[in-house]
């Protein structure tokens, strides 16, 4: 009987190391699925991303390309209206403003984001003029956009600490 039982436990032993094993093979596929899965949508995710990045640049580029061609339009009239200096600045720029739009449509974000660090790092007080610039536009952008106008004689008092 001794023979039997060492024949069993080996007979269940055996089982339970192909169990282990089968177990363990589809662990490593379910492994590689999941990694491949998880690779797939980051890539599909990166790509949502660049595609938004793109469409944001195309936006911005046209928008300067807008502000460029508004330039151009004062300084034409300033020169017809014999202002020929402050029509020489606009006209310049006019000139600057279209560089910006092609730098923006042209150069990818890591690049646009490198240059601006560096203009802060060269020549700071361009860059806060820059930035003031830019809020300011951007808050009339905003405002013209629909934003509620704020009520006249309307008064918002801070809230108090209790």
């Amino acid at each position: 009987m001794a023979g039997t039982e060492d024949t069993n436990a080996h007979a269940a032993a055996d089982r339970t190391a192909g169990t282990a094993a089968r177990v363990g093979d589809q662990l490593h596929r379910l492994k590689e699925g999941l990694g491949s899965y998880a690779k797939e949508k980051a890539g599909a995710v990166r790509d949502q991303a660049s595609n938004l990045v793109d469409d944001q640049k195309s936006a911005a580029a046209e928008g300067l390309a807008d502000v460029s061609g508004a330039l151009r339009q004062a300084s034409a009239h300033l020169a017809n209206s014999s202002q020929a200096m402050i029509a020489e600045l606009a006209e310049s720029a006019a000139e600057q403003v279209e560089g910006l739009a092609a730098a923006v449509r042209d150069r990818d974000l890591g690049e646009l984001v490198e240059d601006t660090r560096q203009l802060a790092l060269r020549q700071p007080g361009l860059f806060f003029m820059g930035t003031m610039l830019v809020g300011f536009l951007f808050s009339r952008i905003v405002r013209s956009s629909g934003a509620a106008p704020a009520r006249a004689g309307v008064r918002v008092d801070p809230p108090t600490g209790a």
